[in-house]
């Protein structure tokens, strides 16, 4: 999802804000070199706080780098899909439409994104081609929109847990292996499974807040039947860990 704005720097920063909570990392890519970290850290702010967030856009140049922001995973959800068999130009609305029965949200009602789940060695997946659709609310995505703009920031991207974790997983990539990653947040646990640049499966594990040892089982049980099922589908993709 993308803000037509003027780009002023190659830097990009990264915004993620969960109630008083605002995290911050800045990533710039020197010539020829991996993405260098050069700002990750926590300030406690609100984004809906006006005032706090023009401080924040003072103290860290959010006027003149690439602002994305990450939706939370409340703000967001996924499916996956059989890909509908209409012209490239015709698929998001095909998609929009043929999700209808599988969302709670009326379809018109989200902005959607649209990502190609590539085709395994075995299975179901082997003879169909399927996608991942994320899709937000409307009225989410703008008042988040609004809110960063209203303050100056250079805002580009509005991005998914998903789409962030393949970026990052792509960056770790090691030739011809498969990636799997697993990242935390304080209900649960997504793991993504990548190849190639493309991202082949992802699940969301919902865990109990209070972090109880029943969910820490509940978590490695469905890591398993992840990795399981990843192998099942994609036989010739070689997982050598699971990274956190």
């Amino acid at each position: 999802m993308k803000w037509f704005k003027k780009e002023k720097s190659k830097a990009i920063t990264a915004l993620r804000s969960s109630n008083d909570m605002t995290y911050i990392t800045k990533i710039s890519r020197p010539a020829n070199t991996k993405p260098l970290v050069e700002v990750a850290t926590v300030e406690t702010v609100n984004i809906k706080n006006k005032v706090a967030l023009k401080r924040l856009n003072q103290d860290y140049a959010l006027d003149s780098n690439n602002v994305t922001y990450l939706l939370e995973n409340r703000d967001c959800d996924h499916v996956q899909i059989e890909k509908p068999n209409v012209p490239e130009n015709e698929l998001k609305e095909a998609v929009r439409w043929a999700m209808k029965d599988s969302i709670t949200t009326p379809v018109e009602d989200i902005t959607l994104d649209i990502v190609s789940i590539p085709k395994g060695q075995n299975g179901e997946i082997e003879n169909h081609e399927f996608l991942y659709v994320m899709y937000s609310d409307n009225k989410r995505i703008a008042e988040i929109s609004n809110t960063l703009l209203s303050a100056d920031l250079n805002l580009k991207f509005i991005d998914t847990r998903i789409m962030a974790q393949r970026n990052i997983a792509n960056e770790l990539a090691q030739p011809e292996e498969g990636e799997a990653l697993l990242t935390f947040t304080s209900t649960g646990a997504l793991i993504t499974f990548t190849h190639e640049g493309e991202l082949c499966n992802a699940r969301f594990i919902e865990i109990a807040e209070d972090h109880s040892d029943t969910s820490f089982e509940k978590i490695s049980l469905e890591i398993q039947r992840s990795l399981d099922g990843f192998e099942s589908n994609f036989r010739n993709v070689f997982i050598n860990s699971l990274g956190e």
